[in-house]
């Protein structure tokens, strides 16, 4: 089933659904006037979930902030571009490894652990810059791991975000990857920006 007839179908059925609850007479003048009530509902329909679906922006960068000891925490910022608030946010993290083989490349994929005690600190939910505070942005910790797996130009880390909106509860699902050249040491600047300096 194609583009066109997943749209054309369901609206036929919402106008033969109008014919039967408004027991009105099946004629070319009412179907042409119900068709067009359907096509509209319907696309009021997917505005509405259009505009509150998730809208997140999440950084091209990862930052790296060097610590005492040699040590560094790793970072990565996101904004809720959504019109409303956004809840039951997950975040999964995975490394990905290219392994020569012959006749080609095999992929050897693993999750890493995340913590998620500043997510859970915050409820789950993230209001959207949009509010009271338009400079509401996140950063998320990453496993330390990744520095040594970043370090390695054989290797990438991809990361999914998942999360529902808090209206209707639509649910989107986001996905970035970083490589070597996508680390940055130092801290992302306050606010909107996406810059580390």
């Amino acid at each position: 089933m194609n583009v066109i007839s997943r749209i054309i179908v369901p609206i036929i059925a919402i106008a033969i659904a109008i014919f039967i609850i408004m027991n009105g007479e099946l004629t070319y003048d009412n179907l042409a006037n119900e068709l067009f009530g359907a096509i509209l509902f319907t696309f009021m329909f997917f505005l509405v979930q259009n505009v509150f679906s998730p809208q997140l922006k999440i950084s091209t960068k990862i930052a790296k902030y060097k610590l005492k000891k040699k040590k560094s925490d790793y970072f990565f910022k996101f904004i809720n571009l959504s019109f409303s608030s956004i809840k039951e946010v997950k975040i999964s993290v995975k490394a990905t490894q290219l392994m020569d083989v012959p006749n080609g490349t095999n992929k050897i994929i693993r999750e890493l652990p995340i913590d998620t005690d500043y997510i859970e600190s915050v409820s789950g939910i993230f209001s959207s810059f949009r509010k009271e505070n338009r400079n509401n942005t996140y950063l998320i910790k990453l496993p330390r791991e990744i520095g040594k797996i970043l370090s390695d130009h054989s290797q990438s880390i991809e990361i999914r975000m998942s999360c529902r909106d808090s209206v209707v509860g639509r649910e989107r699902t986001f996905r970035r990857i970083f490589y070597h050249a996508n680390t940055i040491e130092g801290t992302f600047k306050y606010g909107l920006s996406m810059k580390i300096e």
